[in-house]
Formats: C-alpha cells, structure tokens, sequence
C-alpha cells in the first residue's frame, strides 16, 4: 500500500468514528436544530428570533463552534431553515448567495469566507471546511462582542452615564466625549451603534468611530442598544419580542421595551435642558443595500452623503431620500420619532455586508472599523464648517 493510499484509508478510519459536537454557549453564539447526515456531515439548522406576536421569523445571525474534527478530515456543513418573515411577508430568508458565511480556525484564529456553494431550492448553504485544528467556527459575519465593547471602554474612557437596564438586567450606558475645547457653541453629535444585536458590523464601524474622534465637537455616543440580544444570540427584537428600532412612538413601558424608554429619556432630558443636537445618526447593516436616509430637504443629508460617496468606502445603492411618515401607529423608528417630535435632524445609515462594488469584495471588520474613523472625520469637518 503506498503512502496516498494510507493516508486516505487513516483518513476514512478517523471519519468513521467522528464525533463532531456544535456548541452556541459562548458570547453572541447562536444555533437551532443539528443533525448528521453522516459523522463528517452536519445539518445545522438557524435558531432565529421571533416577535412580540410570534411572527416576522428573523434568522440573520448565526455563530457557532464545531468540535472534535479528526486531522486532516474535510466537514461538510449543510445551514439549512434559512426562509423567514418581513413586515409579515414570507421571505427566503437574509442568509442567501450575496451572504457567503465565515469561518476561523480555533479562538485566535482570522475570520475569513468559507468555501461552499448555496443551493437556492431548499435553500441552504453548503460549507466545505478542512481545518487544520479540530475546532473551528462559522459565523454570518465577524462577530462584535461585550468583551470587544470592554476593551473598546478601557482604551478611551469616556464619560459613562447609567441610563437603566435591559429586560436581562444588564446596563445601557451613553458614552460622552466632550471634545468641545469650551467653546458653547459647539457641535453636538449623537451617534447610536448596534440596535440589532445581529448587526456586527455597525460596532465594528462604531469601534473606528470612537478611537478617531476629531476635535472641537460633543460627541454623545449610544454604542451597545441590545447587550441582551448580543449575549445571547438574538437577532432584532427583545427579550419581550419588541423590534429595539420601532415603536418610539408607542406609549412607554419599562416591562416591555426599556430599552427604548431609556434612551428616550436621556435624549428628551438633554433637550429639556436646552441644549441642541446637530445630528442624530443611527448605523445599521442590511444584506445587500446601502444608504443614508434623514429629514426631508436636508442639505446636512445630502452633503453627508456627498462627501462619504466620493470620499470613503460608502458604495450606496440609492440617493439620499426621506421616509419619515409612520406606517401606523406604535411604529416610527428612532429618526422618525426624533424628527416628528422634536425635529431633530435625525438620519439612518444601512452598510451592506454584502459584496460591494467599491471595494471589489466584501467588507469585514477593518473596512467597517476604517469607514467608522472616516465617517467621524467627515461629520465633524461638515459641522465645523457650516458653524
């Protein structure tokens, strides 16, 4: 028996007696139903999130561990129960062929795309992974966790306000970098990151942000709206089902939605207290649009999206447009909410994580960290202009 040989029949030996394991008990993990088809074989289905009413099924995040992968074996892994619910209308669900997932090697190891093809009949994912480690992890993009958030709090230090707590009990802090020199007529920018626990890339984005901060602005930040949902694994919604970026406009009710009741109240008490807001900006991910959203004939709109257009990685799918009537009442999201009521110039920003044509590939954790430092560049540079 030659040496090729051998090896193959090491390697189907080892197969045989596989014993792989998927685990979800960590930071941000989150799997459904596993099956094998055979030892190398898996079937991993998504856990998915469901709202207050048990409909609009959201399955865009994933991220879980497999284990006890023999040398040199090949693991095939099938994400299967992809379809869900949008604004109650069926869909194929978020994870589809512009959204190949990523892998890394053992805990230290670099995310990257994994090889595999998507089949749109049942639909899934089918992944081809031969790791040189016996564990390795599947994710639908680089995760962003508490201990990321930590890290981030230790290096800069801001000034933390307390300003309630989640369902879960855990803490919703606004972060403040007064970086105003004294002068009171500077600008006030509130930015809020990670309304979504699903939406990694905006506290990517909002890392780079906040570790470039340029001078001579108020910078209020909001950066971590779902610590529950980033714990666990969720998707968009509460522990309650409520969607954390709808109903600003429904009564408050701290056993249901104190997420948003909390940061409500800190922006109505600094307005109270009369003082201003320049911009409100809230950064989000979506699948495959990209796109800067606000007030009606906003020229600090349509500048923004200029100079991010023609000077950053920001590859928009459409021109600057305005959506700020409520489609019902109980459902204005927080720019609409912040413009009809108190007529903040209050905007939404989408970054894909999907290809882009800018870039000539997709964005990861570094592009979203440097598009986060630019964009504060670019605000703060139209603001102090315009002042």
């Amino acid at each position: 028996m030659n040496s090729k040989v051998l090896v193959t029949a090491l390697l189907a030996v080892a197969a045989a007696h596989a014993e792989l394991k998927v685990l979800a008990n960590f930071p941000n993990g989150s799997v459904g139903q596993v099956s094998a088809v055979n030892p190398l074989h898996l079937r991993v289905g998504m856990k998915g999130q469901t709202d207050q009413d048990g409909r609009n099924r959201q399955a865009s995040w994933y991220s879980f561990e497999v284990s006890g992968v023999p040398k040199g074996a090949e693991v095939i892994i099938d994400l299967v129960d992809l379809p869900g619910e949008y604004n109650y209308q069926a869909n194929r669900g978020a994870i589809t062929n512009d959204t190949r997932p990523y892998w890394k090697e053992g805990k230290k190891g670099l995310w990257q795309e994994a090889l595999g093809d998507y089949d749109p009949e049942e639909p899934k994912w089918r992944l081809r992974i031969r790791p040189k480690k016996s564990t390795f992890y599947v994710a639908h993009i680089p995760p962003y966790t508490e201990k990321n958030l930590g890290l981030l709090r230790k290096a800069l230090k801001p000034s933390i306000e307390l300003l309630g707590k989640s369902i879960g009990g855990k803490p919703l802090e606004l972060w403040t970098f007064d970086l105003s020199g004294g002068k009171a007529d500077a600008p006030v920018v509130w930015m809020m990151f990670r309304q979504h626990a699903w939406e990694a890339g905006t506290s990517w984005a909002g890392d780079g942000f906040m570790r470039n901060l340029p001078p001579g602005v108020v910078w209020k930040i909001l950066p971590w709206n779902d610590p529950d949902g980033v714990e666990t694994g969720g998707v968009r919604f509460n522990q309650k089902g409520f969607d954390l970026n709808r109903n600003w406009d429904a009564p408050n009710d701290v056993s249901k939605r104190p997420e948003i009741l909390a940061q409500k109240t800190a922006i109505e008490a600094w307005l109270k207290e009369g003082k201003k807001i320049d911009l409100f900006l809230t950064l989000h991910n979506t699948e495959t649009g990209e796109y800067l959203e606000g007030p009606p004939e906003s020229k600090l709109g349509r500048d923004l999206y200029a100079v991010l257009k023609d000077r950053t990685s920001f590859d928009p799918d459409r021109d600057y447009f305005s959506r700020m009537k409520v489609e019902g009442a109980g459902r204005a999201n927080v720019i609409q909410w912040l413009w009809g009521t108190h007529k903040v110039p209050a905007m939404l920003m989408e970054l894909r994580v999907a290809h882009s044509k800018k870039l000539g590939k997709r964005p990861n954790a570094e592009i979203w960290s440097e598009f986060g430092a630019a964009l504060a560049k670019q605000i703060a540079a139209l603001l102090l202009v315009a002042k």
